[in-house]
């Protein structure tokens, strides 16, 4: 599998962000990936960003379902709640390899879809119920699953990438853009893909992110495929 990630600081950032991302081996054959958002910067965001990245991979250990991941590190954050309650959304996905590629569930709480960008550039949108981490005890977390084939990639990224505003009023890059930037994106490598939401967002914002950028792409290579990153 390849793996690609791009990590864009906004316009007058500070090195501590609320961005993360992380991608682990779940298992001898299963891999976690996640990528979240915490509200705020500096080292408050940072603290709950530990929190968050090490329960993940603690409960990750002990059960093959994302929703299940995240219902836990919901009640953490509650139970280490600081009095700017801060939150998390994020989006987490267990996948293992399969005769043609990849299996996997994935659930999203509070935070942009995941987009599943097939190798004829055909892209889909794997929206699942699921509220932001953090303030609600009952957090509603559904998961659906899905199917990675050879040439197929999974696109994680932060909302820095869809609200990005254009250079000259505050219309938003969204969802329906990036989906019609990647289609056109044919059987492109993690790294292209990752390199032309970058360079398409810097170009639409002139360069001025208001909020981090981040990107994660996980591409399944084609038999023979050399591989940058590979896993």
């Amino acid at each position: 599998m390849q793996v690609a990630a791009a990590f864009i600081l906004a316009a007058g950032g500070v090195i501590v962000t609320g961005d993360f991302y992380d991608l682990f081996p779940r298992g001898e054959s299963r891999w976690c990936v996640v990528l979240g958002d915490v509200s705020g910067h500096g080292v408050d965001a940072a603290q709950v960003t530990a929190l968050a990245r090490y329960t993940i991979r603690a409960d990750a250990l002990n059960t093959l379902s994302p929703n299940r991941v995240l219902a836990q590190l919901n009640q953490a954050l509650l139970t280490q709640r600081q009095p700017d309650e801060r939150f998390l959304t994020t989006v987490c996905a267990i996948l293992r390899p399969d005769a043609d590629g990849f299996t996997g569930l994935i659930t999203t709480a509070g935070h942009p879809s995941a987009l599943l960008h097939r190798a004829d550039g055909t892209v889909e949108s794997l929206r699942t119920s699921g509220t932001l981490l953090g303030m609600f005890p009952d957090a509603d977390l559904g998961q659906v699953r899905f199917s990675l084939h050879p040439g197929d990639a999974l696109v994680l990224y932060s909302d820095g990438v869809t609200e990005a505003h254009a250079a000259n009023d505050w219309d938003l890059f969204g969802e329906e853009r990036l989906i019609a930037l990647i289609s056109k994106v044919v059987d492109a490598e993690a790294d292209a893909l990752v390199k032309s939401i970058s360079e398409a967002v810097l170009a639409y914002s002139n360069g001025y992110m208001v909020d981090d950028m981040a990107i994660l792409v996980l591409r399944v290579i084609r038999p023979g495929e050399a591989s940058a990153g590979r896993k």
